[in-house]
């Protein structure tokens, strides 16, 4: 059995991998039976400090009863361990790539080129996959908190160059210079890479 513990963008994602999974999200009306393997895809929204809010991740994991627990949510480093010790429960964190742009390679749920899953039961999350995943599907097992930590890696990056791009345009505007012009000679340089780019 394959249960979804919330239906946002992210749980609409698994759910496209897996359309057989029950389905958990009271609010939006969902009350599927949660048991076998669960992805729980709720939110992880910031405090008034900045800090990751994971309360809600750990209250699904606390309430729920599933063989393991597929988190996607995005957590600081240290709370699948911390969750998985607390509460004596199969613990694996999946770092989402969602979001991207039409007609980018990652836009097709099916289609990824590659999965990194973190924990010690790792091994189990990956053989589920390769049931539904194309064969050239790369596996990646890591730790958890390097798998934690590798969402916030491609977070930060890619913010910082979209706030780049938008430096650089204000500079081309104050050059009198077209920012588009400007781009495609900046990105002629293949070690800059097209994406997020464009201000």
């Amino acid at each position: 059995m394959i249960s979804i513990i919330g239906l946002g963008t992210v749980g609409r994602s698994v759910f496209e991998v897996f359309p057989d999974a029950s389905l958990y999200d009271p609010p939006k009306g969902y009350e599927g039976p949660v048991g076998g393997t669960a992805f729980v895809c709720v939110p992880t929204p910031s405090k008034p400090d900045g800090a990751c809010d994971t309360s809600i991740v750990e209250q699904v994991v606390r309430q729920h009863k599933a063989d393991l627990f597929v988190i996607r949510s995005t957590v600081p480093p240290g709370t699948s361990r911390m969750l998985a010790e607390k509460y004596e429960k199969l613990i694996v964190f999946q770092p989402e790539y969602l979001g991207m742009t039409p007609g980018h390679r990652f836009r097709d749920d099916r289609a990824v080129p590659f999965v990194i899953l973190g924990g010690t039961w790792a091994t189990k999350v990956r053989d589920l996959y390769r049931s539904v995943l194309p064969p050239d599907t790369a596996y990646h097992l890591t730790s958890w908190e390097a798998a934690e930590l590798t969402k916030y890696a491609v977070n930060t990056f890619l913010a910082t160059k979209v706030e780049f791009a938008n430096e650089l345009r204000d500079l081309a505007t104050a050059a009198r210079v077209d920012y588009d012009e400007l781009r495609e000679l900046w990105l002629l340089d293949p070690r800059i890479g097209r994406s997020h780019t464009q201000a």
